[in-house]
């Protein structure tokens, strides 16, 4: 299933998750992610049996459950994609910022290393 029919099934059907009593799929974007961690294994806790037959009919309830569980990994995969993305746009800050203190140091180098003239020069163009 995509993630927008995920999402608009459970918003039809008003599906509840269970943490701290019940929960909205809006309260789930609420939680960190070790608090998804305990909701999915609450919910992978709930699943029948992992072993399918032809035989046996998937209930409501089991596809119920199933998308439950997409809702939450898909979250978590979420949270996990816009950590990753915001450690990675600090680290470029700080790379940034350490080329610029490096760039100033050598323009001062450069500019102590000019001669009095040149820098008397300099001065009086200011």
């Amino acid at each position: 299933m995509t993630t927008q029919s995920i999402f608009e099934i459970a918003s039809k059907e008003k599906f509840r998750f269970p943490y701290n009593g019940s929960i909205t799929v809006e309260d789930l974007f609420d939680l960190n992610k070790n608090q998804l961690n305990s909701v999915y294994r609450t919910l992978k806790s709930m699943v029948k049996s992992e072993e399918v037959t032809l035989l046996e009919v998937p209930t409501k309830e089991d596809e119920e459950l199933s998308v439950k569980i997409e809702i939450v990994e898909s979250i978590f995969n979420t949270k996990v994609v816009v950590e990753n993305m915001a450690l990675q746009a600090k680290e470029t800050h700080a790379k940034k910022q350490k080329i610029m203190e490096i760039i100033g140091k050598k323009q001062d180098q450069t500019l102590e290393d000019t001669s009095v003239e040149e820098l008397q020069k300099m001065l009086n163009e200011l």
